[in-house]
């Protein structure tokens, strides 16, 4: 088996899968901060914590989705390692600080645990799209023995 260094990584196409379920999964993790900070700052009306979350959630999945798209060698290269699981490890550890902190932060305690949980999900979700991408990437110049 050839390292991900002999890879044919520069002929990849785009990949809007891995970007979406990449932007997601940041999506997930970044909207329960977000949504904290505007408590912090005061804000209470729950129409304008709402539009923060949707908006938050959207604008990373959106962003994220469309600079990974363009790069496949990232989940190739991702899919190479044992990191490919890091994702779902740092998913379960943010839904447990989530449920931690449930009496202190509120409903942002709420957020953080589920929206860890479905990070989890996305997680394992990366793991295996990277680990299939790499597979893909390693045996595309290989011969099949009929």
């Amino acid at each position: 088996m050839r390292s991900a260094a002999d890879t044919d990584r520069e002929n990849t196409g785009s990949d809007p899968l891995f970007g979406g379920v990449s932007g997601a999964y940041l999506g997930l993790l970044l909207a329960p901060p977000a949504i904290l900070t505007l408590e912090w700052a005061g804000v209470t009306e729950s129409w304008a914590l709402y539009l923060a979350l949707i908006g938050t959630f959207a604008v990373v999945t959106a962003v994220t989705g469309w600079v990974l798209s363009g790069r496949p060698p990232v989940a190739v290269t991702l899919g190479a390692t044992r990191t490919r699981w890091l994702p779902m490890a740092i998913a379960v550890v943010y839904a447990a600080a989530g449920f931690v902190s449930l009496g202190t932060t509120g409903i942002s305690g709420v957020l953080a645990f589920f929206f860890g949980l479905l990070a989890f999900l996305l997680g394992v979700a990366l793991a295996v799209m990277a680990q299939t991408r790499y597979t893909a990437a390693v045996t595309a110049r290989t011969d099949e023995l009929t």
